[in-house]
């Protein structure tokens, strides 16, 4: 706080708390106080929730067929799977998963089913609706082309049926759950179950394609091995038929002769170096055995060549018949598979015909919305009971002014201005009334010697100085005391709205010595006092005011009254209240109970402060009983007998 002079005190910064943190009590009670309003908020999302679910909302039902994928094991004969069944890794989950919401598939559904021709999946079908309506004018209306037209009816039937699939498995198992969501349960149910056979079917035809396509290819190749085990064993069959006869035993008794033709050769030769003689005889029979040994040595390489080579063309000829045989075998299995095919998946368990719909959760919906509409109340509560800059009991506002509150006016009870006055003088034992009886004696006992001439003002217009001016009057008229309410506001001349004061003489004719005072002013017979009205004038206010003439005027004035009242303008707007201030003996200050902000009201001090004007005391305005009870700033007083309102 900063104090400046004549008592005023005033935050350092305009508008800034000092203590910026909320009590949480605070809160709290102000919660409390707000539990009608939370209420009515949470009803009101009740009721709001209810209406969206019968006009707007669209229920859509949900189905799930289950199926299950097995490993089948073919044991018919021995046979081997030309396409082997799936494996049940994580891998393979996934792919499957991922197989059965493949656009692939969803347009196999899509044909089974027509779905292009259903208004739910294909966009293109709906008409529409009053937001695209709405956005269609809206481009036409800037300028910005129309939108880009719709996708291919069917491609935009697979996103939409895509959108309301989803396909689950359950976890370490290999269970899949497909669910559909559409408008009607028959629909729902009838996409799924599609869509399990589909892809039951679709493993049965990828199956029997693959054998197919095997067996094709095996008949062509076993057509080629068969040709080529042909040609083998006719190779075979030609070259033995062309060689001599031969076989591992002829070549062995061949090299037996053989050996022994060397052995005699060996032998000859030896007898002839022992004897040292050689006849013709001897050497016609040695050439003979040599000439042997030569044609035995020929005929051995020449067949075991031969031999070698037939031995190649039968193995070649056996392997050919081998493979040929092999693939022979192959074909006949994958023709006896072909017509044995199962799927790798069985339907488990197939979609039932929902009983109701799963989206909306109507329950979970009203719940949630009663919440979040009395979320949003309690935040907004929260929000202006943090950010409130205004004041709700004379204690604040003495603390954030430094000022005395001399009273404190409850709202009175009437529909207009004339209507105030007849409340003010019908209801003497009012709250109002004794309120304002109170802020008279404040006034006439905050100092030494009562003031004459008290000036009532504000920081903007609309906070009950004028009503409160007026019934200050009455109530020192009640005293016996002469008293002149003075319109000092003479720029909204307010006064006329509150008396009948039809061509009545004002204020402008006194300054300008045209009327007298006592001329001047009316009677209000229901006040009992006299007013002076402000009239209408090209001349500037402020400047009317500091003239001399209207000093003169309150001389005169103080001669005739005990008390004159002067309803001055908001301070923050014009400066003829601190112009009318230098002639006034009190000033009171007005501030709308929690309504006037504080920098509103400090600021307004504070011009006053800056001409050397002392204010005499604050007045809370317009204070509204009820909620001020509940605020806690009625210090638990009850006035039950006190007051008749």
């Amino acid at each position: 706080m900063t104090a400046l002079p004549h008592g005023l005190a005033v935050p350092a910064k305009s508008g800034q708390v000092e203590d910026d943190v909320l009590d949480l009590g605070v809160l709290l009670a102000a919660l409390w106080r707000a539990k009608f309003r939370l209420c009515l908020a949470a009803l009101m999302g009740t009721v709001l929730a209810l209406m969206w679910l019968q006009t707007l909302a669209q229920p859509l039902y949900r189905a799930t067929a289950v199926v299950v994928m097995e490993q089948h094991v073919d044991k018919l004969g021995d046979l081997g799977s030309v396409l082997p069944g799936l494996p049940t890794d994580n891998t393979a989950v996934n792919t499957e998963v991922e197989v059965l919401s493949s656009r692939a598939l969803l347009a196999s559904v899509v044909d089974t089913l027509a779905l292009d021709r259903d208004a739910e999946f294909n966009p293109a079908l709906r008409p529409p609706n009053l937001v695209d309506r709405g956005l269609a004018f809206a481009r036409a209306l800037i300028g910005v082309p129309p939108a880009e037209p719709m996708r291919e009816s069917k491609t935009a039937t697979i996103d939409a049926l895509s959108d309301a699939i989803t396909v689950r498995n359950i976890p370490d198992s290999m269970v899949f759950e497909l669910t559909t969501e559409a408008r009607t349960p028959e629909k729902a149910a009838l996409i799924s179950n599609t869509l399990s056979k589909l892809y039951i079917r679709r493993q049965i035809d990828l199956k029997f394609t693959a054998t197919e396509q095997a067996t094709v290819w095996l008949t062509d190749r076993v057509a080629e091995l068969k040709i080529e085990l042909e040609k083998a064993e006719t190779e075979a069959k030609s070259f033995a038929a062309e060689m001599e006869l031969i076989n591992p035993e002829t070549l062995e008794l061949l090299s037996q002769q053989l050996k022994e033709v060397r052995e005699r050769i060996f032998a000859r030769e030896t007898g002839i170096k022992r004897s040292g003689r050689s006849n013709v005889r001897d050497r016609a029979q040695l050439d003979t055995l040599r000439k042997l040994e030569v044609d035995l040595s020929e005929k051995i390489g020449r067949q075991s060549l031969d031999l070698v080579t037939l031995e190649q063309l039968q193995r070649e000829a056996a392997a050919s018949r081998l493979i040929y045989e092999y693939f022979l075998s192959r074909l006949k299995e994958t023709s006896v598979q072909q017509g044995i095919q199962q799927a790798d998946s069985t339907i488990l368990s197939p979609a039932e015909v929902p009983p109701g719909p799963a989206r909306p959760r109507g329950a979970l919906i009203v719940v949630f919305s009663a919440l979040m509409m009395g979320l949003i109340a309690a935040l907004q509560v929260i929000r202006r009971e943090a950010l409130r800059q205004t004041f709700r009991s004379a204690e604040e506002l003495e603390e954030q002014t430094g000022l005395t509150v001399l009273g404190q006016i409850p709202r009175i009870p009437a529909r207009n201005r004339k209507t105030v006055l007849q409340y003010i003088v019908s209801k003497p034992a009012s709250a109002a009334v004794e309120a304002v009886r109170n802020l008279r004696t404040s006034v006439f006992m905050a100092g030494p010697a009562s003031p004459q001439i008290i000036m009532l003002t504000s920081s903007v217009p609309g906070e009950g100085k004028t009503t409160q001016a007026l019934a200050m009057a009455q109530n020192m008229a009640n005293l016996g005391k002469r008293v002149l309410v003075i319109e000092g506001d003479i720029r909204r001349r307010m006064f006329r709205s509150y008396f009948e004061m039809d061509n009545v003489p004002g204020m402008l004719g006194v300054l300008m010595n045209k009327t007298r005072l006592e001329d001047a002013v009316w009677r209000s017979d229901l006040l009992g006092v006299d007013v002076l009205a402000g009239d209408k004038t090209n001349t500037n206010a402020a400047d009317l005011f500091a003239s001399p003439q209207f000093g003169r005027l309150l001389r005169n004035a103080r001669k005739s009254y005990d008390v004159i009242l002067i309803d001055t303008p908001p301070v923050l707007l014009v400066p003829d209240a601190r112009v009318i201030g230098q002639h006034a003996d009190a000033i009171l200050y007005t501030v709308h109970w929690d309504k006037t902000p504080r920098p509103q009201v400090i600021a307004g001090l504070r011009s006053f402060q800056t001409v050397g004007l002392r204010v005499t005391g604050m007045v809370l305005s317009k204070v509204n009983p009820r909620l001020q009870k509940s605020y806690g700033h009625d210090h638990g007083l009850d006035s039950k007998g006190y007051y008749h309102n």
